[in-house]
């Protein structure tokens, strides 16, 4: 399932219909979490001194008796099953990070992930991890991917000049030829050059005029005088 199935799914009746039911039942006023909730009796035991306040009798004619404070443990629990779902999209994102510097594969970093539960059987985090091979690709092709091309693209716009590179060649699996493009540029920040890749073109023909139109579509989110030099990678 492409790009274009996932944003037809996204926008069906039956998703936003399930989608509607999961926010509804998990969407919390955030009142709850301050508010008190029903007067519980206090006893001066070791478990319940933390979490409710005793009454001492006062010693005059007229004593006001105390009401009690009672935690509000709805609040709470909904509060903690935040965290929890904020760190395991967290793990998820690591792990994904991981399967990219390591070059592995989708599967094998959702077979990977199927283990957490066994090895941290107390943590929920790990119990909680849903990275399947689907989700994976998912996640670093239309997740991660587009948050590096974004602070990549805006690396040119910081820059008074930018080197275009590219290389092209015959790619033995896709039987296309493919056209590589980099770019080149001083990064103020850490005082160095640095060389980083933008994108890649497959090419039906090796005309000049394809070279062009694919060179152009590559480079349109680099404004034309930035462009310092273009060099054929050898």
């Amino acid at each position: 399932m492409g790009i274009a199935a996932v944003s037809s799914h996204a926008v069906s009746k039956k998703h936003l219909t399930a989608v509607s039911i999961v926010q509804s039942a998990s969407q919390t006023n955030i009142r709850a979490f301050f508010g008190a909730g029903p007067n519980l009796p206090c006893s001066m035991t070791a478990t319940t001194t933390s979490e409710c306040v005793s009454t001492v009798p006062s010693t005059s004619a007229e004593s006001v008796p105390a009401k009690p404070v009672a935690v509000a443990l709805d609040g709470k629990a909904s509060l903690n099953g935040f965290l929890v779902k904020k760190c395991v999209t967290k793990a998820e994102v690591v792990w994904c990070l991981n399967t990219i510097a390591t070059h592995g594969s989708f599967r094998s970093a959702a077979a990977s992930a199927a283990l957490f539960p066994i090895m941290f059987p107390t943590c929920d985090v790990a119990k909680k991890l849903q990275l399947g091979k689907d989700k994976v690709g998912y996640t670093i092709c239309y997740g991660i991917a587009p948050y590096f091309r974004n602070r990549l693209l805006s690396k040119p716009h910081s820059v008074p000049h930018v080197v275009v590179a590219f290389d092209e060649s015959l790619n033995k699996i896709a039987q296309k030829e493919q056209m590589d493009v980099l770019i080149r540029f001083w990064d103020p920040a850490d005082d160095v050059v640095k060389t980083r890749y933008l994108t890649s073109c497959f090419l039906g023909h090796t005309r000049a005029e394809d070279l062009a139109a694919a060179f152009k579509k590559a480079t349109e989110n680099i404004k034309p005088q930035k462009y310092f030099n273009f060099r054929w990678m050898v």
